[in-house]
Parts: structure tokens; C-alpha cells; sequence
């Protein structure tokens, strides 16, 4: 039957508790023995962890290399279409039929490109005010003084450390 590491963890607790209670008790090897089988368990974990990471880690390499295959032939149809575009402009063909496909040369909805944002006048811009909280900064204040900024907390997490 396995034992799952939770259930080692809180056994480990209880022997400790009654250690605490009964200083004379022998429980050191019943300690020692959890413990081991503590550590077991947790490297059979951390070597599934691990394993899963390496795994996470190839597949999100070869989702970036299947992006960037995407982004070239997605490049290589969108220049095939101007291709078509610019040679039907050229012999002033408006449509086409085929057997497949029915094309047509589209005027598209009319689009603003700025040259100068400094020459557009003031009642077409928009102002954004951005307030961006320096955290690394509030923290060497607190470092420094020992003092909490208002409106922050220092907050310190755990984290499991593998070698």
C-alpha cells in the first residue's frame, strides 16, 4: 500500500507531538524511518516535477518554432495576394471568376497615418496618464529604514529549492 507524503508529513507531525509530550518514549527510530520514507517520497516527486518541466519546457520550443514556421507562411500567402491584387490593377481587371474563387479588387475603408503628432492639433489628441508603482524602489526603502510605504505590504513567500 502506498503511503502518500501528506500522510508521512502529518505521521511525522504526531511522533513528534508525542515526543514532545513523553521526553522517556524511544521514537527516535519511528522518526527516522518516516523521515526516510519522507525523503523518498519527496524525490520521486521532485523527479516527476522535474521530468514535467523538461517536457513543458521542449514544448513551448517547438510552439515558438511552430510560431515562427506559421509567421513565414503566413508572410509568403499575404505576398501571393498582393502579388494577385497588383497584376489584376495592372491589366485593370475589377473581378474575376474562377472555378474555385470569385475575386474582386476592394477599396478599403479610409485610415489616418500620423507624420507629426506634434502638428496635430490639440482637439484631436488624447492625453494617458499612466501611474506606474516603482516596487523595487519601495523596497530599498525598506530595506534601508525598516519603514512600510503606505498603500504596500512586504510580503516574503516560500519557494522549494531543488539542487
Amino acid at each position: 500500500m502506498t503511503v502518500a507524503l501528506y500522510e508521512l508529513a502529518d505521521r511525522y507531525v504526531q511522533l513528534v507531538a508525542l515526543c514532545d509530550e513523553d521526553p522517556e518514549a524511544d521514537l527516535e527510530l519511528l522518526l527516522d524511518q518516516v523521515h526516510g520514507q519522507i525523503e523518498q517520497k519527496a524525490e520521486a516527486i521532485i523527479s516527476i516535477a522535474q521530468g514535467l518541466q523538461k517536457l513543458s519546457d521542449a514544448r513551448a520550443e517547438e510552439a515558438q518554432r511552430l510560431r515562427q514556421r506559421a509567421s513565414v507562411v503566413e508572410r509568403a500567402a499575404d505576398r501571393l495576394k498582393a502579388y494577385v491584387l497588383a497584376q489584376m490593377n495592372a491589366a485593370g481587371i475589377k473581378a474575376l471568376d474562377t472555378t474555385r474563387f470569385t475575386l474582386d479588387v476592394r477599396t478599403n475603408p479610409p485610415a489616418v497615418n500620423v507624420l507629426d503628432a506634434s502638428k496635430v492639433p490639440s482637439e484631436f489628441q488624447r492625453t494617458k496618464i499612466e501611474i506606474a508603482v516603482d516596487k523595487r524602489a519601495i523596497l530599498a526603502h525598506y530595506q534601508a529604514t525598516g519603514e512600510i510605504t503606505a498603500g504596500t505590504e512586504i510580503t516574503r513567500g516560500e519557494r522549494l529549492g531543488i539542487r
